[in-house]
């Protein structure tokens, strides 16, 4: 979708992302809120099938009704493939929905969250609450207004780093936030056994030249990447994830392993993410593993 002429109203169709030529279309319930901030088109709107949802510049960033399989897919395979994460940060996930996945292990000392924009956070906080589950109020959490690229400067030892950006597009704000520069970074802010994890945009059929140019600038900066994807019904198609470190991936752990570690840390509360799940990531598809070697 693209900024709307008008504000949509009941009936209306908000477009999301697709994998192809196709149309895929969100009927518009109610529009809760409209406004053009500093930085970009926020809305956010009741839809009949998906529930709540937030579009930032006309993209849909998620909806109420399946958030957290993007959310639990973006935090879970690296939390759980650390041993023992204190501190982490999240780049962007003004919904506070990244935070909320990463405070669900109890280890976890110190989130810091960093959003350029104010008035995404405000109007989440007053219509998707549903989204942070409260981790505005929790102890562990910091929330900073900033640019991501001067926030990183004052990081060191970080656990885990979400990069939960928006997506790319060809002369857009967050081009330099995908770029070796910004990688060396993230680097610099983790510690030696840390994990980066990037929301790498959605899957499709016909190459992706951000993805490609993104993954190979991850490749200058990282030892290991693992690309994987899951499918997230609001947006209509798959969406892709790069996991990157400076130290090798563990072996392949057994789906019973994974939910001893979710038992044993005591993270409660996850819909969609398991064991059988985890190990599935770690077996992406095809399409996903030739992402690295389109041209």
């Amino acid at each position: 979708m693209r900024i709307p002429d008008r504000i949509p109203r009941h009936g209306d169709h908000v477009l999301v992302p697709s994998t192809g030529p196709e149309i895929h279309g969100i009927e518009v319930r109610q529009v809760l809120h409209e406004q053009q901030t500093q930085y970009q088109h926020l809305l956010i709107v009741e839809t009949s099938g998906f529930g709540r949802a937030l579009y930032l510049d006309g993209d849909m960033q998620s909806a109420t009704g399946d958030e957290h399989v993007y959310h639990e897919a973006l935090v879970m395979p690296a939390l759980l493939g650390h041993p023992g994460p204190r501190k982490a940060m999240v780049l962007g996930g003004g919904e506070g929905a990244p935070a909320r996945e990463l405070l669900r292990d109890p280890g976890i000392n110190s989130v810091h969250m960093v959003e350029l924009d104010p008035e995404v956070v405000a109007a989440c906080r007053k219509h998707l609450p549903q989204m942070n589950a409260g981790v505005f109020q929790d102890s562990r959490f910091r929330l900073t207004t900033r640019d991501a690229r001067h926030a990183l400067e004052d990081e060191r030892d970080l656990d885990l780093l979400v990069h939960d950006l928006t997506d790319p597009v060809d002369g857009g704000p967050s081009c330099p936030l995908f770029e070796t520069p910004f990688f060396e970074a993230c680097r610099r802010a983790l510690s030696p056994s840390g994990s980066l994890v990037v929301q790498m945009g959605a899957l499709k059929l016909s190459p992706e030249p951000m993805q490609t140019r993104a993954l190979s600038q991850l490749r200058e900066v990282f030892r290991t990447i693992m690309l994987y994807s899951i499918a997230v019904p609001s947006f209509g198609c798959s969406w892709v994830f790069a996991l990157a470190q400076s130290h090798p991936l563990e072996p392949i752990p057994s789906a019973e392993e994974i939910d001893s570690r979710i038992h044993e840390r005591q993270i409660r509360g996850l819909r969609a993410y398991d064991g059988v799940a985890h190990v599935g990531l770690r077996h992406p598809a095809p399409l996903v593993r030739e992402i690295d070697r389109r041209p």
